[in-house]
């Protein structure tokens, strides 16, 4: 009897373990993404939900991979819908093999967030990733991306990022205050256009640019803490906007040879910068060009200039040595106001094709203590 007793308790506790042990368990974590049919040829993502167990502390972010997927009904997952993937707490998303544009707002408000791109992605909208804060983003080595819209990544704090080689635009403020910073173009790049602003107040302070770049517009680098730009060899640049390069920390700067374009004020306020080199096809200095400068000593006019705009290189009060070629015929008012050739040192003019225009502009910038020598032998 005890024996059959005996074995009665290990038959009632087995069945309390096995019981036990697939009991449901309360901290499960469960996802799914949301899609849509359009135009009855393709599908897009419009959402992506979260599910899980009340043991899940709230607020945090989950320990899922998300992958959308390839198809939805049989029609290929092309896009990823407004606002679709914004506010979500988990660690990472691959977007799908048929996913070519991400449109705008899609990642709105997403962070802790690591996006893994698909080869297809073709677009990345406007203001994709606007109010996005830590997220990290990488691109496959055959990544078909073209085109990164304006304010993309814009006030993100996203810190690395290699731009795929056949990206041919990057648009107004596409990077603008983010926390960049290493910036990388992969090579043979397409790059065509830096547009205005897009990497305003950046965190980079070396850059490497590819040949291919023929426009850094407007205020492309204002504000970032630049020490280092190397152009790639044959570089194809041939226009640098206004305030492209202010408030940097640039030591020297070696324009391109191909460049004939600069704006108002390229390095404004670029304390630190000492050498200057001017392209050789650049026909006129603009206003302002070049002022406030305040470490610059010497600058050499590339021969082929016929025009040194108003204020060109005022308040660049450490210049010493001004090389004027004799094509210049005119040069504005207070072209060198405040700097530091007015104190004393030399101006070297090529030729005495100016001679006559030197008396007129002295009253101009009300100079008294300038050394000039005329006929000068150049060499650049």
């Amino acid at each position: 009897m005890k024996k059959v007793f005996s074995y009665i308790i290990v038959f009632l506790c087995s069945l309390l373990i096995i019981s036990c042990t697939n009991k449901p368990s309360d901290d499960w974590v469960d996802w799914y993404f949301t899609y849509e049919i359009v135009d009855d040829s393709y599908a897009a993502v419009t959402g992506f939900h979260l599910e899980f167990g009340e043991d899940v502390v709230p607020d945090i972010t989950y320990d899922v991979d998300a992958i959308i997927a390839d198809e939805y009904e049989g029609y290929p997952v092309k896009r990823i819908r407004p606002k679709a993937l914004g506010i979500i707490s988990i660690r990472t998303i691959t977007l799908g093999n048929h996913i070519e544009v991400v449109e705008s707002l899609a990642f709105q408000h997403a962070d802790r967030l690591k996006i893994i791109f698909s080869e297809s992605v073709r677009i990345i909208e406007a203001e994709a990733f606007k109010y996005a804060k830590d997220i990290e983003v990488i691109f496959p080595e055959e990544s078909r991306l073209e085109i990164i819209g304006q304010h993309a990544f814009a006030g993100t704090f996203i810190k690395s990022i290699v731009i795929p080689r056949f990206v041919h635009t990057i648009e107004p403020y596409a990077f603008a205050g983010t926390q960049l910073e290493q910036i990388e173009f992969q090579l043979p790049s397409s790059l065509k256009t830096i547009s205005e602003a897009a990497f305003y107040a950046v965190k980079t302070r070396h850059l490497f640019l590819p040949k291919s770049i023929e426009e850094i517009h407007d205020a492309a680098f204002d504000g970032s803490p630049l020490e280092e730009i190397i152009f790639e060899e044959d570089s194809k640049l041939w226009l640098v906007g206004s305030h492209a390069f202010a408030h940097t920390f640039l030591l020297s700067f070696d324009f391109p040879s191909l460049v004939t374009h600069v704006g108002v004020a390229v390095f404004y306020r670029a304390y630190d910068l000492k050498y200057l080199g001017l392209p050789p096809l650049l026909t006129q200095i603009n206003g302002d060009m070049f002022s406030e400068l305040e470490s610059l000593e010497e600058v050499r006019i590339p021969r082929g200039v016929t025009h040194i705009g108003d204020g060109a290189f005022s308040g660049s009060f450490s210049l010493k040595r001004v090389y004027i070629p004799d094509t210049v015929v005119s040069i504005g008012r207070n072209a060198f106001y405040n700097s530091g050739i007015t104190g004393g040192y030399t101006v070297y003019v090529e030729g005495e094709t100016l001679l006559e225009t030197w008396n007129a502009w002295l009253w101009h910038q009300g100079v008294e203590f300038i050394t000039f020598i005329f006929n000068h032998e150049f060499t650049y």
